[in-house]
């Protein structure tokens, strides 16, 4: 289900990008939270289309609703990492200025 695989995509993505935060290899940082919106973008489409074949009669079921979890944590995931992305930047910059990194 593609729903599951781009949400899964996205956790992965944030992850990796938080390690190369701690690894101050901050555009590699970047570049990963990117792919990880797009991972999240290409779920909600799935979503979409999912929840369309909902309203055209089809009847919910365990699986997309396992999705659907799947990608409400990955959304929270990626706010989180980007709270997270901003914080290692501002303490890179400190380190930096005060010689302490």
């Amino acid at each position: 289900m593609a729903l599951v695989v781009h949400a899964g995509n996205a956790r992965g993505e944030v992850q990796a990008a938080l390690q190369h935060c701690r690894d101050r290899q901050m555009e590699e940082a970047r570049a990963g939270m990117q792919r990880a919106r797009k991972e999240i973008e290409a779920a909600e489409r799935a979503q979409t289309q999912l929840l369309a074949r909902e309203v055209g009669g089809a009847t919910p079921d365990l699986v997309l609703i396992h999705a659907e979890d799947h990608l409400m944590a990955a959304v929270i995931e990626l706010n989180m990492g980007e709270e997270l992305f901003a914080l290692y930047e501002r303490i890179h910059r400190l380190e930096e200025k005060t010689g302490l990194g």
